[in-house]
């Protein structure tokens, strides 16, 4: 088995929040992979590694609270853990 990198995944629609995000976390070591809509990063495919997600909570169309809790009910979907028909 193949290790893979932990990834930051940072989505805000405010290029310059997105600049200076990227430029703090990468200076603490981490790999980051930033977005400007929650949509963009929805449409990536899924990380196998572990991760975590940097959402700004106020954005045009889906909000960084609403990405979070759909990307939760995915997670738990590839994982057998909810029943597709459930939601």
């Amino acid at each position: 088995m193949i290790a893979v990198a932990p990834m930051v995944f940072l989505v805000d629609d405010d290029p310059s929040v997105r600049r200076s995000l990227i430029r703090l976390l990468a200076s603490a070591g981490y790999t980051v992979e930033a977005f400007a809509s929650a949509k963009g990063f929805l449409v990536r495919e899924p990380y196998a590694g572990p991760c975590c997600l940097v959402l700004d909570v106020r954005m045009p169309g889906l909000s960084g609270l609403e990405l979070s809790a759909h990307s939760l009910h995915r997670r738990l979907e590839e994982a057998g853990k909810l029943r597709r028909d459930a939601a």
